[in-house]
């Protein structure tokens, strides 16, 4: 009995932090937009896998950054073709993303919300 009460309470922390570990490294980067592009999911046991949206930019310090764009039922993001569609190459925006980049697992930061910098 107590073996079960221990995987329940390991299951609740698991679940509790899955659920903390993006709200804690949501964060927001500036940068142009140098090119986009969409990863076609492929057909794996007749299940077809998601596709993935990738835009690739340079913030203020010509650093690169690589995000996602997917849907996340996390953050209720259901609409990832959308701002898709309303990325533009060369184009400035204020990036709010979660998540960090590790390449060895092709994991990038996921993109939340995105707003068009006004130029001055």
């Amino acid at each position: 009995m107590k073996k079960y009460l221990y995987i329940s309470i390991g299951v609740i922390v698991f679940i509790f932090f899955i659920w903390l570990f993006p709200k804690v490294n949501r964060r927001t980067i500036t940068a142009t937009v140098n090119k986009t592009e969409r990863i076609r999911g492929s057909v794996q046991n007749g299940e077809q896998k998601l596709d993935k949206y990738l835009i690739y930019t340079l913030d203020k310090n010509d650093k690169p950054h690589t995000f996602e764009n997917t849907d996340t039922w996390i953050w209720f993001k259901f609409n990832s073709s959308d701002v898709y569609a309303k990325i533009q190459d060369g184009e400035t925006y204020d990036f709010s993303i979660v998540g960090f980049r590790i390449p060895f697992l092709s994991m990038y930061p996921n993109i939340i919300k995105v707003e068009k910098v006004q130029q001055q």
